[in-house]
């Protein structure tokens, strides 16, 4: 027993990102505009802000995850706030006639993450709607939106993703739905970068087919790789235990291990998003293959 409560100490510092969860975020208004490269207080307070939804968040760990922003606008904060613009498109990016999301926050992006709903900011329910895009409901100022403009491509829709449980490298996913395109869409992972799996094509508007790697299991397999085994301890344990450790993980009693859920979107070649759906990545069982 001494020997596994040892062990736990030892990659508690190492696994820290992943065991820090945000539930709720006071973040400080944006004051200027921000861009690639730009550093300061303000690019913390955006990525604390963009770590609060699966769907913008910077990464899973590491710099710029969840407790450990940082005050540098990188690569991956500029892809996230592409996601957050596409998210929001009818407020952010439909006033400025844009279909696509530029990753800079300039005036609309900034006003609207100004907004209570992202500062924390005190208002009366004469001030506040509530708007639901693609899923996650907020409250937000109704001084900084627009008019619903309609899209003229259909909104697709997720049925199923199979399997729902990924457990293998290179693992094969049907998405089945509808309103796909015959080229050009998108599938996005709430966990891997927004150019993974891209150009796809449906060719009835109704199948999707890629394959599905997860983006951090190289890095979190080297640094379970390098850690000592002993008697109490074995590969296995190590990858179980990290498993368990990821925030957010949930136990499946019929597998006899913890799934970390994540969000899937299809985004077809018009841009338009449609609604999540959860897929589990079965993270000890991935370290394993």
């Amino acid at each position: 027993m001494s020997g596994r409560i040892h062990f736990g100490m030892y990659t508690c510092g190492l696994f820290i990102a992943l065991l820090i969860g945000v539930d709720s975020v006071e973040a400080a208004p944006l004051y200027r505009n921000l861009k690639l490269g730009d550093r300061g207080q303000d690019v913390i307070s955006l990525q604390k802000i963009l770590n609060t939804d699966p769907f913008t968040q910077i990464t899973l760990s590491g710099a710029g995850s969840p407790g450990n922003e940082t005050d540098y606008f990188g690569t991956l904060t500029h892809q996230a706030v592409v996601r957050f613009q596409e998210k929001y498109r009818e407020q952010i990016l439909t006033p400025l006639g844009l279909a696509r999301g530029t990753g800079y926050i300039g005036a609309g992006t900034r006003s609207f993450l100004n907004g209570p709903a992202f500062t924390g900011a005190s208002v009366t329910s004469s001030q506040v709607s509530t708007l639901s895009y693609p899923s996650t409901k907020i409250l937000v100022d109704p001084s900084v939106t627009a008019p619903v403009s309609p899209i003229a491509s259909e909104q697709p829709i997720i049925y199923s993703v199979l399997p729902n449980i990924v457990d293998e490298i290179d693992e094969k996913l049907t998405i089945s739905g509808s309103g796909f395109s015959k080229i050009g869409n998108t599938v996005l992972v709430s966990t891997e970068l927004p150019e993974s799996f891209t150009n796809l094509p449906s060719l009835n508007g109704k199948i999707i087919e890629v394959t599905f790697n997860f983006f951090m299991r190289n890095v979190l397999k080297g640094q379970a790789d390098a850690m000592p085994t002993n008697a109490d301890f074995d590969r296995q344990d190590i990858y179980a235990m990290l498993a368990q450790a990821v925030k957010g993980s949930v136990y499946n009693a019929e597998r006899k291990a913890y799934l970390y859920p994540v969000n899937v979107f299809v985004k077809n070649a018009e841009g338009v998003i449609s609604e999540p759906v959860v897929m589990h990545l079965d993270i000890a069982a991935l370290l394993a293959n």
